[in-house]
């Protein structure tokens, strides 16, 4: 009990002596820095409250993005194209014209899309995740049904795919972002959905052919380069 009592003085005297700190003038600077010199930032309060203020940092931005999901734009490549040989993906920032990326498809190890933040389908180089007419059905059916919500003025609808590389880095396009009546992507969904198609065949014939059904080149390659931001 007496240890229980000095731990709860030491959190509460350490608490005290910074907010006398924060509020103090800049005069006391140096009286300040004194005061800081004491606290015993080992305690494993400082470890929570550096924890919860890193949560709470993370809280608040992710409502920033949401209230301006323009925000999220910046941060994130907005199209690709494929190159003639069909052997690299080019990433590209929204509005620029130059590529920042250069991906081989050799070294992407797993394809992820969502919709609207949910995974609606994988593919990597495990049996199950190949890709067929049965996936590109259920895909299909998800995007049309989200089709089909009414946009309200604060409902979002946002398509995006996340790949996964060998040298443990990865990259996130958001092909579309819709906020109520505004739409901050380029193309428009129909046009994302056909191209989300074409995204699937492609990668899942690079990464895992063995369970991904067989197509012509035509119909693999039919506006392939046509995502754009």
């Amino acid at each position: 009990m007496a240890e229980r009592l000095n731990i709860k003085s030491t959190i509460i005297n350490n608490c005290l002596l910074l907010i006398t700190v924060l509020i103090s003038s800049p005069v006391y600077a140096e009286y300040n820095q004194s005061i800081l010199d004491t606290i015993d930032y080992t305690h494993p309060f400082w470890y929570a409250l550096s924890f919860l203020v890193i949560l709470l940092l993370f809280k608040i931005k992710a409502m920033i993005i949401k209230s301006r999901p323009r925000l999220l734009l910046k941060s994130l490549y907005s199209r690709f194209d494929v190159s003639e040989d069909n052997n690299t993906i080019l990433l590209y920032y929204p509005r620029k014209s130059k590529h920042h990326v250069e991906l081989k498809l050799t070294n992407i190890m797993q394809s992820d899309i969502f919709l609207n933040d949910q995974l609606i389908n994988t593919i990597n180089k495990t049996v199950n995740n190949g890709f067929n007419t049965g996936i590109y059905n259920t895909i299909q059916h998800a995007l049309t049904t989200e089709s089909r919500f009414k946009m309200t003025d604060k409902r979002i609808r946002k398509i995006h795919i996340v790949i996964s590389c060998s040298h443990y880095k990865k990259y996130t396009i958001c092909l579309y972002l819709r906020k109520g009546n505004t739409r901050l992507t380029k193309d428009k969904y129909q046009s994302v959905i056909k191209s989300l198609t074409q995204w699937c065949w492609l990668i899942a014939t690079a990464i895992n052919p063995e369970n991904t059904e067989v197509k012509t080149e035509s119909e693999m390659t039919s506006d392939k380069r046509s995502v754009s931001s």
